[in-house]
């Protein structure tokens, strides 16, 4: 009994970084997307009404450039939320959608991966701009 618990706890611990790299994915980044946003006033606003939509804060501006932060509770973390902060480079023709930073996401520079539902974030993002416009 006791080498069965000691190789079902080995098992587990060689499953457990599988488990974790199904959940991360390459980071989806949207370059030079092309829309008829007719000004860059109309993508500015665009592009605010489909972060605000989805929950993303608006956190800095300049010009042809918003940056965003959306922050998801984590119920089984407390303080864990996940955060992500993105920069949307536009102008009247197209946009970027850029990883920018996060928290509690699985982040890995190196091998530009990232937990799953970033991807899913952004892409609802962009599907909210095809139709912004």
């Amino acid at each position: 009994m006791k080498h069965l618990l000691i190789a079902a706890s080995i098992a587990g611990l060689a499953i457990t970084p599988a488990a974790c790299t199904m959940r991360q994915h390459p980071v989806l980044t949207p370059t030079d997307v092309a829309y008829n946003a007719g000004s860059k006033a109309d993508a500015e606003a665009g592009i605010k009404q489909a972060l605000g939509n989805r929950g993303w804060v608006v956190t800095d501006e300049a010009p042809g450039a918003i940056t965003a932060m959306f922050s998801k509770p984590n119920a089984g973390v407390p303080g864990g939320a996940h955060t992500v902060t993105i920069r949307v480079n536009y102008d009247a023709n197209s946009y970027s959608i850029d990883y920018v930073d996060s928290t509690n996401m699985m982040y890995d520079a190196e091998d530009g991966t990232i937990h799953r539902n970033y991807n899913r974030w952004i892409a609802n993002l962009q599907r909210d701009l095809s139709t912004a416009f």
